[in-house]
């Protein structure tokens, strides 16, 4: 409920992204009632990922056309906001791909099966409403 509140803010944030890396500082416009954490004035930006070079730098080729491209920040090491833009104009047939109809996020493999005891962790992006090749997330 809290977040639905907030998806306003949320959204404005994940679209500016990039001004946010020239800053070292993000600030919610958020009521203290809905978001102790959001309403804060300021949140340090701990870790941010650039997508797309993260891809890159794991398929170890810089010169492939790749369809992806967003950011991942992390606020107060315990915020994180996902902006992932899939390219309208990729050729996915030409490579054998689709684009997702859902990304799911975990904490492990979810092929195998977990047994440290760690808590089961998943969440679920699905497309925006208004554009099939983006997809948002942002919550602790």
């Amino acid at each position: 409920m809290v977040l639905k509140r907030c998806l306003i803010p949320f959204c404005l944030f994940v679209m500016l992204s990039s001004w946010a890396a020239a800053e070292s500082t993000f600030s919610f416009p958020c009521d203290r009632e809905w978001s102790p954490f959001l309403a804060a004035s300021e949140h340090e930006i701990s870790k941010e990922i650039d997508l797309a070079e993260e891809y890159r730098t794991r398929i170890d080729n810089w010169e492939v056309e790749i369809p992806i491209s967003g950011s991942l920040i992390v606020l107060d090491m315990q915020f994180m906001i996902i902006h992932l833009q899939f390219s309208k104009d990729f050729d996915y047939e030409a490579h054998y791909m689709h684009l997702p109809e859902r990304i799911i996020l975990a904490n492990h493999d979810l092929s195998v099966s977990n047994e440290t005891s760690t808590p089961d962790w998943r969440a679920v992006m699905y497309p925006d409403e208004d554009d099939p090749y983006s997809f948002h997330y942002a919550s602790t």
